[in-house]
């Protein structure tokens, strides 16, 4: 008879996306946890990654710029501008400080915004007065570990000094959700993972010698006890993988027909698995795409000829830029540009007109269209 270890299979849970109330914050799921699968789906997945920082750029353009002249970038710098445009499509919001000056009550100046600084949304939670409503922000440097990165509060920015010099507010997204908005490219999220597993499997496969995993079989005996029997596998896998073991490997032990150790061992493959892997890699690249929104692929930077303006006609190209920024980059500058007008208001140059600067070749795109009309 063998005696033979099993091993557990990978059980993929979907995160929860709902708010975490607790006595004094709210999170975005158990210790802010949605943010951080948000972010490490970024990470993780080369197509969402490119199409998240793409669609940034677009957003951006040549930067933030105010039609009537004025210095806007004594208040907030084109860092943070950038900074602002990727956590808006990456979180479906963004967060940023406002510093206030401390006023003279000689010369009777009042206190005002001075500066627009970015913070990380990811690191934020909501603090709620007794109705519900946010009245304010605390920020951690890891809520997994509050006891040494202790929650610090800050209020909420509305336009009225209230003694503190650094006040906090979140602008989102469209949604109908209470407290977090969800990105706009939600139901991707499982395809970016499945891309970023993808690359695992295959280092994975590479490290382990382009074999799915090992079957060792022990035909010395079998070790009369479990606590022996483990600590023999236990020896086996660190001689045979090495501290870094990442291989599939199940172990056995049997009463062999001749006496001694004899230790086999056998490669475990997988069929088909270089289509299995170009199957679901091409999958979760169109998948994202469609999640994304993404009218031509190759404005992204995939050359495959997939989709809308594939490269092989200029006018195609042109066309589906116009999509582009019609469809999604115009009205996601509008949120941003709304959202960052309100706080001008509150500044010494309360009447700016704020736009995104286009690049040089979208302003002669429009400027052709204007003439041929």
């Amino acid at each position: 008879m063998n005696d033979i270890e099993i091993f557990n299979l990978n059980n993929y849970v979907l995160p929860e996306i709902s708010p975490q109330f607790g006595k004094k914050w709210t999170l975005n799921g158990e210790q802010n946890s949605f943010f951080k699968y948000i972010k490490e789906r970024f990470n993780g997945s080369p197509t969402n990654a490119g199409i998240i920082k793409a669609y940034s750029k677009y957003i951006y353009g040549n930067g933030l710029a105010d039609l009537k002249g004025n210095n806007i970038h004594k208040f907030i710098s084109k860092q943070d501008v950038k900074l602002i445009c990727e956590s808006y499509k990456m979180y479906g919001q963004f967060t940023l400080q406002v510093i206030w000056s401390q006023g003279s009550k000689l010369l009777k100046q009042e206190p005002q915004p001075i500066q627009f600084k970015y913070m990380n949304t990811a690191k934020i939670g909501l603090s709620l007065n007794t109705i519900g409503e946010v009245d304010g922000y605390f920020y951690s440097y890891d809520w997994e570990n509050t006891s040494k990165y202790k929650p610090k509060f800050y209020p909420k920015f509305d336009g009225i000094y209230k003694d503190n010099p650094i006040e906090v507010i979140t602008f989102s997204r469209t949604s109908d959700e209470d407290y977090f908005a969800n990105p706009d490219y939600l139901s991707g999220l499982q395809w970016a993972h499945i891309e970023e597993e993808m690359s695992n499997s295959a280092i994975n496969h590479i490290l382990n010698g382009f074999s799915a995993g090992k079957i060792i079989n022990c035909r010395g005996g079998v070790p009369p006890t479990e606590e022996l029997r483990e600590e023999y596998k236990n020896k086996i896998l660190k001689k045979l993988t090495g501290s870094s073991n990442n291989n599939k490997v199940i172990v056995s032990f049997s009463n062999g027909m001749d006496s001694g150790t004899d230790i086999e061992v056998k490669n475990i493959e997988v069929g088909q698995l270089d289509a299995q892997l170009d199957y679901f890699s091409l999958e979760a690249q169109k998948k994202l795409f469609a999640a994304h929104e993404v009218v031509s692929p190759i404005l992204f930077g995939d050359r495959s000829g997939n989709g809308l303006g594939s490269g092989s006609n200029s006018d195609e190209m042109q066309q589906a830029l116009k999509i582009l920024y019609r469809q999604s980059i115009n009205p996601m500058r509008e949120d941003i540009l709304d959202s960052l007008q309100i706080l001008f208001k509150y500044t010494d140059i309360p009447n700016t007109e704020l736009v995104f600067d286009d690049f040089e070749e979208l302003k002669v795109s429009k400027n052709n269209d204007i003439e041929n009309a």
